[in-house]
């Protein structure tokens, strides 16, 4: 997706894509300049510098950052994932569309943790009613295979022509059928069953109210922001881990994402587990 956002904005003398702190955006290193953590770019520096960064939810930075005329893009999660689980409001949102289109950048998404259904829509920004002008899928749109894509709406503005050429980037050898197979199996029954239009009344933030307050959330991408003097780490990865799959999402929020598959009872059980080893970990 960054590649192709630059490839769109270098011939317009735009080259630096704006994106928010607290984000994250990937490994790779252009994928780490867009993240918005210090901490995790610190010890990959120097490294790309044409990302600009503004903080989350702020119409005005984003105004400002926007001001000088040659941003291609402005790069967000719409639910901060790595972040902290914050999904951002969604007044904010449709001001970042207005204000693209206001001064001729691609408002791109990074839909990896939240998107392909896990918040309740096939992407987490229709929430807001917005639409994007690049998106980019993965993790469970290849059904615990690795798959990934950038999408672009038909109308985003005059895409080279050399971007749109399958072998703009280079290829990597096809996926084995197998995999391609499972993507077909994941995404098909994703967009014509019920069943993740569902995740929005099954998601619950886990967790006991004495040791830790449920936190932002949306459909099943959960998180719970542990008590002072708790760290997340010592829950999740602690001498009595809980008995549900969890993640950190920042030093002070324990991430839950369990599968779209997950029942009622199941998610009561989950609920127990973390609180559990809550319990473990304040004693």
């Amino acid at each position: 997706m960054i590649k192709l956002v630059r490839k769109w904005g270098l011939p317009r003398g735009r080259h630096v894509i704006i994106t928010l702190e607290g984000s994250f955006h990937g490994r790779t290193m252009a994928a780490l300049a867009a993240t918005g953590q210090p901490r995790k770019r610190e010890p990959f520096e120097p490294i790309h510098d044409w990302f600009r960064y503004v903080p989350p939810g702020d119409v005005e930075a984003l105004k400002g950052a926007l001001e000088p005329g040659d941003a291609a893009a402005v790069f967000l999660e719409p639910v901060m994932g790595e972040g902290g689980v914050i999904p951002l409001d969604l007044g904010y949102l449709r001001e970042v569309r207005a204000l693209c289109d206001e001064h001729g950048a691609l408002f791109a998404v990074d839909e990896v943790q939240a998107g392909t259904g896990r918040c309740g829509h096939w992407l987490s920004i229709s929430s807001a009613d917005v639409v994007p002008d690049v998106v980019a899928l993965a993790k469970a749109l290849g059904g615990a295979c690795r798959w990934a894509r950038s999408s672009r709406r038909p109308r985003c503005p005059s895409l080279p022509a050399s971007t749109r050429r399958p072998s703009a980037a280079g290829r990597f050898p096809a996926p084995p059928p197998s995999r391609c197979s499972t993507r077909s199996s994941a995404t098909g029954s994703s967009r014509t069953s019920p069943r993740w239009v569902s995740c929005s009344g099954r998601g619950r933030a886990a967790g006991s109210r004495r040791y830790a307050r449920r936190g932002p959330r949306r459909g099943l991408l959960n998180g719970f922001q542990v008590a002072p003097g708790i760290a997340a780490h010592d829950v999740v990865d602690g001498d009595a881990p809980p008995r549900a799959l969890a993640s950190t999402a920042g030093p002070d929020t324990v991430r839950f994402t369990p599968p779209y598959t997950i029942t009622a009872a199941e998610v009561d059980e989950a609920v127990k587990a973390l609180s559990d080893a809550l319990g473990e970990v304040a004693s």
